[in-house]
């Protein structure tokens, strides 16, 4: 599949902030798949780190939660992905479990978005980062539906 079909995969399946079951199985499941990679999930938060020895590892942070809208809406228009959390964040969740799978980074996505607590896994967090989808950029958001182009 394409990094533009991944995303769509995401997009597709609904998300509501405390409802993030479903997703956060399939980014579990999607990083099991690499056998370098140490996958925990607690509740809805899943974190994957890679094994071995690394002068320096990278930290990416994500959310896998939406707002209120209809999943089933997600569609592909020529090079855009349209659809509820395309833009924030599942695009770039699509990109950041593609860097996991290269061994390129230690992800961690989170169930709730602008949450500060401490978590299991020793980290204080709070807020998201953004990312790239391929040579495209979120261009905006359009009432509740996101256009990734």
């Amino acid at each position: 599949m394409s990094r533009l079909e991944d995303a769509y995969a995401l997009v597709a399946m609904s998300s509501l902030s405390r409802q993030e079951a479903a997703i956060a199985a399939h980014v579990e499941a999607t990083l099991r798949s690499a056998s370098f990679l140490d996958v925990e999930r607690v509740g809805d938060n899943v974190v994957a780190r890679t094994t071995g020895s690394h002068a320096t590892r990278v930290l990416v942070a994500g959310h896998l939660d939406t707002v209120p809208g209809d999943a089933g809406d997600a569609v592909i228009v020529g090079d855009e992905l349209r659809g509820v959390g395309a833009c924030d964040m599942k695009g770039s969740i699509a990109v950041m479990l593609e860097l996991a799978a290269e061994g390129g980074c230690t992800l961690l996505s989170i169930g709730f978005e602008s949450i500060t607590r401490s978590t299991s896994f020793g980290l204080r967090m709070t807020g998201n980062c953004l990312g790239r989808l391929g040579n495209g950029m979120c261009s905006g958001r359009y009432g509740r539906r996101s256009v990734l182009t």
